[in-house]
């Protein structure tokens, strides 16, 4: 599914390869991240690693990441594992119908299914799953995308302490040449 040849390692570290199939980042607190993608670029996965204990070079997988894009190249799902292979979260996004711009982002427990019980239009409870975190994305007057408002429910939490410093799960693809 991925193709790892051909990799060279240029001088910041960054490693590229001429298909773009691996792509590797090391980052400013020392951690590396690792993206990969399918090639129907359809699946893309992305990984973070810290360096073990005792400086022998070795990498421990934190964790894991894996988009699925549909056919017309937007995020529709992505499933957040930790190092050990537990999936943690499911996130869903949704697009505005006209414009296809990324609206929203629902985060949802993996682990402990939360719901909620609401009322049909048939007059009957109906349980729904409740997301975790919801992020609404917002865009100014030129199409440009603005912060996103994050809601985070579990109670006594910011989402800061929760998920991260991260502002959503996907930032941008780092495979785009715009």
């Amino acid at each position: 599914m991925f193709s790892l040849v051909g990799i060279a390692e240029d001088a910041r570290g960054q490693v590229h390869q001429k298909k773009q199939d691996v792509r590797i980042m090391r980052n400013e607190d020392g951690s590396i991240t690792e993206f990969r993608r399918s090639s129907d670029e359809r699946v893309l996965e992305k990984r973070n690693y810290s360096e073990q204990r005792g400086g022998n070079g070795e990498r421990t997988l934190n964790v894991c990441s894996i988009y699925r894009k549909d056919i017309h190249g937007r995020l529709r799902t992505c499933k957040i594992y930790d190092g050990a292979g537990t999936i943690l979260y499911r996130v869903m996004y949704a697009y505005h119908k006209s414009t296809g711009r990324l609206v929203r982002e629902y985060m949802y427990d993996a682990k402990v299914k939360r719901t909620i019980t609401i009322t049909g239009d048939d007059g009957k409870p109906t349980s729904v799953e409740k997301p975790v975190r919801q992020l609404f994305y917002r865009y100014d007057a030129q199409g440009r995308p603005a912060k996103p408002i994050a809601i985070c429910l579990p109670p006594g939490k910011r989402a800061e302490e929760l998920f991260g410093k991260n502002k959503g799960t996907w930032t941008k693809d780092p495979f785009d040449k715009k």
